[in-house]
C-alpha cells in the first residue's frame, strides 16, 4: 500500500476592481468641459477612476521617502458627472496611462499616471482607520471620507487644469484642488481564481501516481 503526503503552497491570483472617487471645479474629456461650479457647490464634478487588474501583477516599489506597492498592468476607466446639470462623460484609458499604488510609508493610495504620482486621484486619509501600511492591494478594501486631490510640486498645479491623459475619447484633463473632503477608494474582487498547483507539486503527484501503477503490476505477477 503506498502512503504519498504531498505539501505545497498553491499559486492563486484574484481580479480586483480598484475604484476611487472625489471631486473637481473641472474636467475636461475630448473637446466637452464640465464645470461652471456655483460658489456653494465649488467642486460639483464628480470623477471615478476604476482600474481592473490581475493581483498577480502585484509588485513592489520603493522610491525615496515613498515605498509600497502597484500594478502597473490592468484596464482603466474614467467617469464625469456634473451633478449640477446631470452630464455625465465615460472614457477608457489608453494603455499604459495609469496604474493603481498604495503608498505604505505616507498612507495613501489611488492612481498615479505617466505624468506623476497621484495625477489622477490619490487619496489618503479616511474611515474606518485602514492601516495603509499592512494593505499590499491583495484583497477587499474600502474607504471613505477620505481626502484626495492634493497635487504634489511638479505633478500640477492646484486650480490649473491638469496634464492630459489619453483615453479613447480624447484628452482627459481634471483640474485639481484640495484637499477634498469626502472622497473614496475600494477594491472589489470581481474573480477569484482557482488555486494552481506548483509545476513541481505537479511532477511529484504524477511520480505518485506512476509508483503506485507500478507495484500493483508487481504484485499481480
Amino acid at each position: 500500500m503506498l502512503s504519498t503526503t504531498i505539501a505545497a503552497a498553491p499559486l492563486s491570483a484574484d481580479i480586483i476592481e480598484y475604484t476611487a472617487t472625489s471631486f473637481a471645479p473641472t474636467a475636461r474629456l475630448g473637446a466637452t468641459t464640465l464645470g461652471s461650479c456655483p460658489p456653494q457647490n465649488p467642486v460639483c464634478v464628480e470623477v471615478i477612476v476604476r482600474f481592473l487588474a490581475d493581483t498577480a501583477n502585484i509588485v513592489p516599489f520603493n522610491v525615496p521617502g515613498a515605498s509600497g506597492f502597484e500594478i502597473l498592468i490592468g484596464d482603466g476607466r474614467v467617469d464625469l458627472f456634473n451633478d449640477q446639470t446631470g452630464d455625465l462623460l465615460s472614457a477608457n484609458f489608453a494603455p499604459n496611462q495609469i496604474f493603481v499604488s498604495v503608498d505604505q510609508t505616507n498612507s495613501g493610495i489611488g492612481f498615479g499616471s505617466v505624468v506623476g504620482p497621484t495625477y489622477p486621484l490619490g487619496v489618503y486619509a479616511g474611515t474606518p482607520s485602514i492601516p495603509y501600511a499592512s494593505y499590499d492591494l491583495n484583497g477587499a478594501f474600502s474607504l471613505g471620507n477620505a481626502f484626495a486631490w492634493f497635487c504634489p510640486a511638479g505633478t500640477c498645479t492646484l486650480g490649473q487644469a491638469g496634464p492630459d491623459l489619453a483615453t479613447d475619447q480624447g484628452g482627459l484633463s481634471i483640474t485639481p484642488t484640495g484637499p477634498v473632503g469626502g472622497s473614496s477608494f475600494s477594491a472589489s474582487v470581481i474573480e477569484v481564481s482557482p488555486t494552481t498547483p506548483e509545476p513541481a507539486t505537479t511532477t511529484l503527484v504524477a511520480a505518485a501516481i506512476a509508483s503506485l501503477v507500478l507495484r500493483r503490476k508487481l504484485k499481480r505477477k
